[in-house]
């Protein structure tokens, strides 16, 4: 079995980021869209990328964010 990559967007980080803010309380996909200025379909599909990615588990838009693997990813992988 085989990993299939996933690419992730430079947006899906700004999402990622904003999700951290946001704590244990995590407003609709419409709140952050808007506080982003994104639209709520591009949040929704940076929350799949970030999934499938396991950079944030569990059910959406709850899910917590895998802080470990994001961390490792803001240090190393964006570049």
């Amino acid at each position: 079995m085989y990993a299939v990559p996933v690419h992730l967007k430079p947006q899906d980080i700004v999402v990622l980021v904003k999700l951290l803010g946001y704590g244990d309380k995590r407003p609709s996909y419409a709140q952050i869209a808007k506080d982003l200025f994104l639209s709520p379909s591009e949040v929704h599909a940076s929350v799949q990328r970030a999934m499938r990615a396991r950079l944030l588990q569990g059910p959406e838009p709850g899910g917590s964010l895998n802080k470990a693997a994001l961390q490792e990813f803001l240090i190393h992988g964006v570049k």
